[in-house]
């Protein structure tokens, strides 16, 4: 009934607009829906949830004051249909919740980064002086594990703090995810994109030590990497991937059109920051047309153990840098490591959208009236 009333009320604020213009004839028609298109499209969402056009299957709010479905996104999960793409609307908000996504073809969207927020503070603890990252998977605020997940303007955060031990946001699992005008914020660990296809498309990412880290074969597009201070006088590795077999194709991270720079207000003087180090020996991860501020150390890539280098790594890892700009994507002085090097353009293509995920075989095109507008290519 509810959704019946809503769906009246729109088709009467579309025949509004509609009236209003005809006054002035044709042109003003096209005029007034310009400016009116859009929240329509945005109120439409409320009603159900599309992808590339198809209606999702069941489509539910969730909001703190009781005004939605739910109260929670966790209730809402445990209402989701057996099969068939499943949407959860979360209005505007902070939900301090532990979310975990096992179900398949969940839709998330929020009313944008910093609007709807999901949070959470857990870490690893220590038992004598030790970090317990067996227990990394229970720290993440929102974990999906469903396969063909997508979120869309919502902010997942971890709040335990710069000298704390590793502590995920987001921990994901999920084969052919796409990620979208997000938010995913922390310290050290803050994304965990774990296995399978994933992309990340015009997000935020905030961190300090190995703060985009897994065996994913990710590709981040027209994101921004903020680096964060870790305190204690450590230093910052921007990534930390897990490729740990010379001839898996199924893992890598690709970094097309990002900005990397210091988190805003965060002051990283006497703070060395890397773009990355090798979690595995085979670790491998490319940077190709991105921004690179002066934060970037000018040896661009650290050891696992910065003061304890294993050399058999330094020949094994594959990190590829191809039509960077800024102060620091000059390669003059990077690590002489075999295995870091320059890239030609007709390699790079190897790591596009298109080329390295497949993209053009599953990444809608359209999300809630939202174009995903990614570069299929070469920038």
């Amino acid at each position: 009934m509810a959704e019946k009333r809503m769906m009246l009320l729109l088709m009467i604020i579309v025949g509004s607009a509609l009236s209003s213009s005809s006054i002035h004839g044709d042109d003003a028609t096209v005029v007034s829906l310009s400016h009116t298109d859009r929240w329509i499209r945005r109120r439409l969402q409320l009603i159900h949830g599309m992808v590339d056009g198809k209606a999702v299957v069941e489509t539910v709010v969730v909001c703190k004051d009781g005004s939605g479905n739910f109260t929670t996104i966790t209730q809402a999960l445990g209402a989701a249909p057996p099969r068939g793409k499943f949407g959860i609307f979360v209005k505007a908000g902070v939900y301090e919740e532990t979310v975990n996504i096992t179900r398949a073809d969940v839709v998330l969207w929020g009313e944008g980064i910093g609007k709807t927020v999901i949070t959470g503070s857990r870490s690893c603890p220590i038992e004598n002086n030790k970090t317990k990252t067996d227990m990394m998977p229970w720290t993440a605020t929102v974990t999906v594990q469903g396969h063909g997940f997508i979120a869309q303007d919502v902010t997942i955060e971890n709040k335990a703090g710069p000298t704390g031990t590793p502590a995920v946001a987001l921990r994901c699992d999920s084969n052919r995810s796409l990620i979208h005008r997000c938010r995913i914020d922390g310290y050290q660990d803050t994304l965990w994109a774990q296995n399978n296809l994933q992309v990340y498309l015009r997000c935020d990412i905030a961190g300090t030590i190995d703060f985009v880290y897994g065996n994913a074969k990710a590709i981040f597009q027209y994101c921004r990497l903020l680096v964060r201070n870790p305190g204690n006088g450590k230093h910052n590795a921007i990534t930390a991937q897990g490729r740990n077999d010379p001839t898996s194709e199924e893992s890598g991270f690709v970094f097309q059109g990002c900005n990397i720079t210091a988190m805003e207000g965060e002051s990283l003087a006497g703070v060395d920051t890397y773009l990355g180090r090798p979690w595995k020996n085979h670790s491998r991860v490319v940077f190709m047309g991105c921004f690179m501020s002066d934060i970037i150390n000018p040896d661009g890539w650290v050891h696992w153990h910065k003061e304890t280098p294993v050399e058999e790594t330094t020949r094994t890892v594959e990190y590829l840098e191809y039509g960077n700009t800024g102060a620091g994507a000059e390669t003059r002085h990077r690590v002489k490591w075999k295995g870091v090097r320059v890239i030609t353009a007709a390699e790079a293509n190897r790591f596009t959208v298109d080329h390295f995920i497949n993209g053009n075989q599953w990444v809608p095109n359209l999300v809630n009236g939202e174009q995903i507008n990614y570069t299929h290519g070469l920038i």
